[in-house]
């Protein structure tokens, strides 16, 4: 039982020096280092747009410790922490690059929309029970994950097991509860594209392997149908990783540390946020996958 509770310890260290490393300065203001690996949408943001996304950030650190029974508010007045406004698009951009950044913040795949009141800023997440609960659980079912990566094993089998685990675990339903997050596929082992590849980030993430996610189109049986998937790095080379269609194909290896050629048969990127909410796009650099790993 001790070595139980050391593990899990252990994994939540691990996650909270890898997806949380910020701190607090004395003024009050975030610290965080400007190349972390696990933050890659948050280093292609301006100097205004990354101060939005740390006050964020600060406050969704509530969270992991709080029952939350009402809607998840994200609440700041802009000229507190910029000089200037930033325009609605560019707070979309540091919503989506918060998002995108941190699956651990579960809730925020409830997202609901940004209201503007002056200098006051309500981003509006829904309602997500049990915020805390559910922090501690999936963190206890990543470690089991986590766990059984044999000793020794590589960059590239460490993703192949997480990979094989998650295809082993879940199951794709479009009505699962929480489908769209990372509860969706490790507390109820059902879920959609979302719930897959913010699954698979989360462990990465834990594991030490650096890992994003990004959104686009794959194609469905009626045409492209929005979807996300998720690329690796391992020994400084990206690849593409869709446990989506890993485990909703014949060839569950296929789609596994693939390359550009592989997956732009399947697959459309969107460099700009896949929302028609959004008037002006607004790009995000991704990586290219010049080569597949088996």
């Amino acid at each position: 039982m001790m070595r139980k509770y050391i593990a899990f310890f252990c994994a939540l260290l691990l996650l909270c020096t890898t997806s949380c490393a910020i701190s607090e300065t004395p003024d009050g203001t975030m610290n965080v280092p400007e190349t972390h690996s696990e933050w890659y949408y948050y280093t292609q943001l301006t100097a205004n747009e990354k101060r939005i996304y740390l006050e964020i950030m600060k406050q969704a650190e509530r969270y992991k410790t709080e029952h939350v029974f009402e809607p998840i508010l994200i609440q700041f007045y802009e000229l507190d922490i910029n000089d200037d406004y930033l325009s609605q698009e560019e707070m979309w951009r540091v919503e989506m690059a918060f998002s995108m950044d941190h699956p651990e913040c579960f809730w925020a795949a409830t997202f609901q929309d940004i209201r503007r009141d002056g200098s006051l800023t309500t981003i509006d997440y829904g309602t997500c029970m049990n915020t805390d609960v559910s922090y501690a659980r999936v963190l206890q079912e990543a470690d089991i994950i986590i766990k059984k990566i044999p000793a020794g094993a590589s960059d590239y089998e460490k993703v192949q097991h997480i990979y094989e685990q998650i295809l082993k675990i879940g199951t794709y339903n479009t009505a699962a509860p929480c489908g769209q997050d990372i509860r969706g596929i490790l507390l109820g082992g059902q879920g959609v594209c979302a719930s897959y590849a913010n699954t698979f980030k989360f462990v990465c993430d834990i594991a030490g392997i650096p890992c994003i996610s990004v959104q686009g189109y794959s194609q469905g049986s009626s045409g492209d149908v929005l979807h996300m998937w998720n690329a690796v790095q391992i020994d400084a080379q990206w690849y593409w990783v869709d446990a989506t269609w890993g485990d909703t194909t014949p060839d569950s290896t296929k789609y596994l540390c693939t390359s550009d050629k592989v997956i732009q048969k399947t697959h459309k990127l969107c460099h700009k946020a896949c929302d028609p909410r959004m008037e002006s796009p607004y790009t995000f650099v991704l990586p290219t996958c010049p080569n597949s790993l088996k």
